[in-house]
């Protein structure tokens, strides 16, 4: 029983690690460039795709309209509201992806042929246009059976937000719909007043594995040296308050920090959700969040993360936040205490 497990726990790690390095290949190979009219011919394809249409479900009344199609077109690319760009692989065009709405309901959507769905496109195409597009927040709609695109906007960050049922021409009845939100969170640089916060996470729930929870001593001095933080430039790391943009609520914390690792100047991030707002995407959201800082502020090419390796909550955030798992490592934490983790990278170099 017990070895059945293990090997069941070992399929799952090697086929997350497969999927980490098939989206990566995707990152590399994927880029976004300007509409062409040339891209309709693709698109019309899959316009009028059946399984596409279904799978999207909130499509036109009339798909195969071509003369319809056409002059949506004509009409987006021509409106300067709307940021639209077409997929490229290689030298293939594979789908298109934009932001519309106005300012207040700023809004994702994207298709990508179906003979290139889950290859890790969608993600890769989608991860480049939120490093291009500051506008926060996003929202975006999708049913809540597509499973597909639940997987790509929860690995950029999306939290479910909201849910509603409405009638799909797609599908030719009412469908289910969940509305997700990038933005779903607001990070605060650390201050003296949050000192309670590390004290609502030093229990020994949160801190399994970490070593346990921390003296007050010790404690104290991590606050100081949080705060000390948020007063240095900011390439040189930030620890920050996670809370909900839409009430408030303090869920956690996220930071990243200078570290020498492997004869290499990177950065380390590290993060804690609060055991009540766990299992709903806000460390994901978190880290993402962080990512787009530290790819404005910071000035090292990567930043790494080394959960343990019994942890497989942290290294699923990892997963879908686009880190590459490079392999196991032995990392000391805290001070002249080893542990078994998994190294995590995420390069920082600009994005197209």
């Amino acid at each position: 029983m017990g070895s059945a497990d293990g090997a069941t726990q070992g399929a799952a790690r090697d086929e997350a690690r497969d999927a980490a390095q098939d989206a990566a290949r995707a990152q590399d190979e994927v880029r976004l460039r300007r509409f062409e009219q040339e891209d309709l011919t693709t698109f019309w394809r899959m316009h009028t795709d059946p399984e596409a249409i279904r799978m999207a479900a909130f499509t036109p009344k009339e798909p195969h309209d071509r003369a319809a199609f056409e002059a949506f077109w004509q009409r987006i690319t021509g409106d300067p509201s709307i940021d639209v760009r077409t997929i490229v692989r290689g030298d293939e065009v594979v789908g298109h992806i934009s932001v519309f709405g106005p300012p207040e309901e700023r809004t994702v959507g994207y298709a990508v042929a179906r003979a290139h769905w889950g290859r890790g496109i969608a993600t890769a195409a989608l991860r480049q246009l939120l490093a291009a597009v500051p506008q926060r927040p996003l929202r975006a709609w999708v049913a809540t059976d597509n499973a597909g695109s639940l997987r790509v906007l929860r690995a950029c960050g999306f939290v479910v937000t909201g849910r509603e049922t409405n009638w799909a021409h797609g599908r030719g009845a009412d469908t289910e719909e969940y509305m997700l939100s990038l933005g779903a969170v607001r990070l605060t640089p650390w201050s003296e007043a949050d000192l309670p916060l590390l004290e609502r996470a030093n229990t020994p729930e949160m801190t399994e594995h970490l070593g346990g929870p921390e003296h007050p001593d010790r404690l104290a001095d991590r606050q100081r040296r949080y705060v000390a933080l948020s007063g240095r430039p900011p390439a040189a790391g930030r620890m920050f308050r996670v809370s909900l943009t839409d009430t408030g609520e303090d869920v956690g914390s996220v930071g990243f920090w200078e570290r020498d690792w492997r004869d290499e100047e990177v950065y380390e991030t590290g993060w804690a959700v609060f055991p009540e707002f766990q299992r709903r995407g806000l460390a994901v959201a978190a880290l993402t969040e962080l990512i787009a800082y530290v790819r404005a502020h910071g000035t090292r090419p990567a930043l790494h993360a080394f959960p343990g390796t019994d942890h497989p909550a942290s290294n699923a955030v990892c997963r879908k936040a686009g880190f590459t798992f490079l392999g196991e490592t032995q990392f000391e934490y805290p001070p002249g205490i080893f542990h078994a983790s998994n190294d995590w990278r995420f390069p920082l170099d600009p994005q197209p």
